[in-house]
C-alpha cells in the first residue's frame, strides 16, 4: 500500500481517533486538527501522528493546514 499524507477534523473524537490510530498504524502521515492539543496527548504516542493545534472554525486556517494532504 502506498504511504499518503491524510489530514483529519475529527480526529481526537470516538471514532475519528480510531480511524486515525489506524491509519498511523498502517504507516500513513496523519495530521489531526484540534482546538486544544494538550487535551488529547495519548495520540502522541503515534510517531507518524501530528497532532496540530489550529482555529477549525476558519477557512483559511483549515485551508493551509489541509494543504498537501
Amino acid at each position: 500500500m502506498k504511504r499518503r499524507d491524510i489530514c483529519i477534523l475529527g480526529g481526537t473524537g470516538f471514532v475519528g481517533g480510531r480511524i486515525a490510530t489506524r491509519l498511523a498504524n498502517a504507516g500513513h502521515h496523519v495530521k489531526v486538527l484540534t482546538r486544544y492539543r494538550e487535551a488529547h496527548k495519548e495520540l502522541l504516542v503515534l510517531p507518524s501522528l501530528q497532532l496540530v493545534q489550529t482555529n477549525v472554525h476558519s477557512q483559511a486556517s483549515l485551508a493551509r493546514e489541509y494543504a498537501g494532504c
